[in-house]
């Protein structure tokens, strides 16, 4: 079978759309998550991971690299340092091809993957775009596929358990994605021209700076038409 990112006829392995790491962070609490499908607007209970046959064992090798730094990343276990600024904390000290290679890798997987809860909206030319430089490990540009990042949290707690996946947004005049997964709401800027400067300041730069924002889930008014979703639905009891 084919790859999907290198092409080639290689035995396929069961590869994660939303990386391992992640999936045992959602599960901590009650060994489910959630996840909110946009097509339908309702939600669905899982106690399993999601994989698909997607990348060859090298391919896979090559993601693996990203996800392990990710990982300590997301685990504080990466050395960073800064300051805060209200609702957002200005980071410094991260390995920015490593973390920039992880967030373009998720949001290529989310836009190939064929599971109907794990799938989108289309990105168009720009998964092709995506898959070349994934190949070849090229981070590009800060501002090109950077995305910005935002913990959220019911009542100041971190919550991790819910999946939303990609949804258009315009941001800054241009076209981005934004999709939940692991506690955060990633907005990516997915256009061939430069967001303004003051949006380019959040993004992850190539010095490892970075700005992390910090909201209330429910301050967020497409998150909070989620939540709404969640309680007509009435999920805790699915």
């Amino acid at each position: 079978m084919q790859c999907a990112l290198c092409l080639e006829d290689r035995k396929l392995c069961n590869s994660h759309i939303v990386p391992d790491f992640i999936f045992k962070r959602l599960k901590e609490d009650e060994g489910c998550f959630y996840v909110f499908r946009n097509s339908t607007n309702s939600f669905k209970r899982f106690g399993k991971t999601f994989s698909e046959k997607l990348l060859c064992a090298q391919c896979e090798s090559q993601f693996s690299k990203w996800e392990g730094y990710a990982k300590q990343f997301f685990s504080d276990e990466i050395p960073l340092s800064g300051y805060a600024e209200g609702k957002h904390f200005v980071l410094s000290g991260a390995d920015y091809p490593k973390m920039k290679l992880f967030f373009m890798s998720l949001l290529w997987r989310f836009a190939v993957s064929t599971n109907p809860w794990m799938k989108g909206c289309s990105i168009g030319p720009h998964a092709e775009k995506l898959r070349r430089f994934l190949l070849n490990s090229d981070p590009v540009e800060s501002w090109r596929y950077g995305c910005m990042i935002t913990a959220l949290l019911v009542d100041k707690v971190h919550v991790p358990g819910l999946i939303v996946p990609p949804s258009q947004v315009r941001v800054d005049g241009q076209r981005g994605i934004r999709l939940v997964v692991g506690g955060y709401l990633l907005t990516y800027f997915v256009s061939n021209h430069r967001p303004s400067e003051g949006h380019q300041t959040i993004l992850m730069r190539e010095d490892g700076r970075f700005i992390l924002s910090r909201f209330e889930l429910f301050d967020i008014p497409f998150l909070a038409g989620v939540a709404a979703a969640a309680a007509r639905q009435n999920i805790h009891e699915s």
